[in-house]
């Protein structure tokens, strides 16, 4: 395989699924949510990074470095605040390693999409026990979230990811709602 550093730059990709601890004898696997970034026009070509990765085959290898984020959960022994989980798009990736990666408090999440197809990782998030999910289709999910925190009203930490304008509008909500900066944690993709 050629080394995808020839093709690209950067990519940026989430990693969708929760940390572990290597264990003897077994194989240690990285999910990744990728979003195809198509030509827009016959001048214009489609994204050269989610082109080459959506190209791999199964078995294929390819270097990573990172992560080099810090968009982590609060330590649960020592905050046992409800967890707010807020997603739109592709920001479901680094929400959803948040979520798996938490059993013991109480869960919320909502999950802003365009179609219910897009509503990736839906039917694992309702088998959650101690996740309240809600699923926000062709609809403002920072309105959702508005909605409910006027009707349950509470001590929570939140955690927000998703496109620029999502973002910002939801950021705006919760200084509206005086929630203290330091129980806001998002991820802005590095834009």
């Amino acid at each position: 395989i050629t080394p995808l550093w020839r093709f690209v730059a950067w990519c940026h990709c989430n990693i969708a699924s929760k940390p572990s601890a290597l264990e003897p004898n077994t194989v240690q696997q990285l999910h990744f949510l990728i979003r195809h970034v198509p030509a827009i026009a016959e001048d214009s070509p489609a994204g050269i990074g989610s082109s080459y990765l959506l190209a791999l085959e199964i078995g294929d290898t390819v270097g990573v470095a990172g992560p080099f984020g810090d968009f982590i959960a609060t330590d649960s022994d020592d905050c046992h605040r409800d967890q707010v989980y807020i997603a739109g798009g592709v920001g479901i990736s680094p929400i959803h390693a948040l979520v798996t990666s938490e059993n013991e408090r109480q869960r919320h999440l909502f999950h802003g999409a365009r179609s219910e197809a897009e509503l990736i990782f839906a039917d694992e998030f309702k088998l959650m026990p101690t996740l309240d999910y809600h699923p926000v289709v062709d609809k403002f999910v920072h309105e959702e979230v508005a909605h409910w925190l006027n009707q349950n009203p509470g001590d929570y930490d939140f955690y927000v990811c998703g496109p620029p304008a999502m973002l910002a509008a939801t950021l705006q909500l919760l200084a509206d709602k005086k929630i203290p900066k330091s129980r806001i944690r998002y991820d802005d993709f590095g834009i």
